[in-house]
């Protein structure tokens, strides 16, 4: 497969996945606006956010009971860092409310990110990439990737922390975890040393036009 044709299918998928994402992130607002009146008078709505079982943010643990087995050499039992994705019935849209508007400015951060790719593709399918402006581009998008690998624990933790606050369990103890994303804000620093080393290609490239 030529390369032109790999440009032109990346491009594609692109375009389709910007789309696509500006339809979802057009019915998650239009659902953030309306449903304070849809769940008014008791309706039903949908909320989920993440939990691990046990106590600690951080590092969550449960100690298990050990029911007396004769013979067994088992001391002790811990639960280490049980985490899953705790999803919710309720009336209530206000529980609902924080976790839409968090996946909402993921979902709008995420749709930047590919229009700038879209950019990026579309100028490389012209045969003009070396450009300061894709530069900027390439920066600005390590800048957003890093930005949520920062932001998207503490929204998790606060989302999951409100809507803990509002329900009990008998059976487990849950918890807001907090999950550090550092594949997230590894991405990002390394987009943006890949700008900055574009960048300095660019500088060559229009110094190399300057002296023909």
């Amino acid at each position: 497969m030529s390369m032109r044709a790999i440009t032109t299918a990346t491009q594609l998928i692109l375009d389709a996945a910007f789309w696509l994402g500006g339809l979802g992130l057009a019915g998650l607002t239009l659902w953030v606006i309306i449903s304070p009146l849809a769940m008014h008078d008791g309706g039903i709505g949908d909320v989920a956010v993440p939990v691990a079982v046990g106590a600690g943010a951080f590092h969550p643990i449960m100690e298990l009971e050990l029911e007396d087995t004769p013979g067994s050499p088992v001391t002790r039992a811990v639960l280490h860092s049980a985490r899953g994705e705790l999803r919710l019935e309720t009336t209530s849209w206000r529980q609902q409310f924080a976790p839409n508007v968090a996946a909402l400015l993921g979902l709008g951060v995420g749709l930047g990110i590919l229009g700038l790719l879209r950019g990026v593709a579309q100028s490389v399918r012209s045969r003009s990439p070396f450009t300061s402006l894709n530069a900027r581009r390439i920066r600005t998008i390590g800048l957003l990737i890093t930005g949520l690998g920062v932001l998207v624990p503490f929204l998790e933790y606060a989302t999951a922390r409100a809507v803990l606050r509002t329900v009990r369990f008998e059976v487990v103890d849950l918890v807001a975890p907090f999950t550090v994303r550092g594949e997230l804000i590894l991405l990002g620093l390394l987009v943006l040393v890949l700008s900055s080393v574009f960048g300095h290609g660019v500088e060559i490239e229009q110094d190399r036009a300057l002296t023909v």
